[in-house]
């Protein structure tokens, strides 16, 4: 068996293992949440870097909160702090970083909190809005974030729709917001290009050899359609019912499988940051 496929067999055998295993599962996950068609979604951030020994741990959690809530916790990993650091050669020279990963790495003060890190639809942990930093998790306390969340209402329906063309390469992408509860003017729309399965260096401490040569990363942030905080949906009051259509057209660059990748779009409050729905849709179905 190649080395490609036996480290991606490994990765995905312990995920089947983490999801397995009922003492490591400290829920509740699917017991009294509301995971009914059409309702909330989760977005995921996983903060992580390839040269982050203990990273590989967050993305076995973000993994298994895939699975067991398949469809409605969307995942985004984003490389940042000095653990993704690329201004050296050799094994972890590959560039994962981002602008939009290093101006959220500042503004939530990720690398001072220290990797892996992550946030669950950006809430604050202590209700506290006025501190940014307060809405990173442990990979520990995902979990437990995501099951509160899914119990929420959905404030909003998100529509995606794409043209893609598969020979140059060319994305035109549709996004409808159709609202369900009374929207403020500080609501936003955020556009982000993410590439799954994408193989290369990866520090992982326990693991033999600790520098693994082809590690699947996951869920990858490539890049924003429109900026870190995106576009203001409108400068007023939306009703409920009320439908705001957004438009969207890039070029996919070569350097990524165009098979693997796909577009996470979600509608943020711009103001305290706290996400209020998400959907994805792949490039090629």
């Amino acid at each position: 068996m190649k080395m490609k496929n036996i480290i991606l067999f490994f990765y995905s055998f312990l995920v089947v293992i983490a999801i397995s295993a009922c003492d490591e599962i400290t829920g509740p996950y699917t017991e009294d949440v509301n995971v009914t068609e059409g309702g909330r979604k989760i977005l995921l951030e996983d903060f992580t870097g390839h040269e982050c020994g203990n990273c590989p741990n967050g993305g076995l959690e973000a993994a298994k909160l895939d699975s067991i809530y398949k469809g409605r916790v969307i995942v985004v990993a984003t490389h940042c702090s000095f653990f993704a650091d690329t201004n050296k050669s050799g094994k972890f020279s590959y560039n994962f970083k981002t602008p939009v990963g290093d101006e959220l790495d500042q503004f939530f003060s990720i690398e001072t909190a220290g990797l892996p890190k992550g946030m669950v639809n950006r809430q604050a942990k202590d209700g506290d809005y006025s501190i940014y930093s307060n809405r990173l998790l442990n990979y520990t306390e995902w979990a437990s974030s995501v099951a509160m969340e899914l119990n929420k209402e959905a404030a909003v329906n998100l529509n995606l729709s794409k043209n893609y063309d598969t020979l140059n390469r060319s994305l035109s992408l549709d996004v409808e917001v159709e609202y369900l509860t009374k929207g403020n003017i500080n609501q936003q729309l955020v556009v982000y290009l993410v590439e799954d399965s994408v193989i290369n260096w990866q520090k992982w401490y326990g693991h033999i050899p600790e520098d693994i040569p082809n590690f699947a990363h996951r869920h990858v942030l490539r890049k924003s359609l429109n900026g870190t905080w995106g576009d203001r949906l409108s400068g007023s009051i939306k009703s409920v019912g009320q439908v705001i259509s957004k438009s969207f057209n890039t070029t996919i660059s070569s350097k990524y499988n165009q098979k693997h990748c796909y577009i996470v779009a979600f509608v943020q409050n711009n103001l305290t940051k706290e996400i209020l729905q998400v959907e994805e849709i792949k490039l090629i179905e």
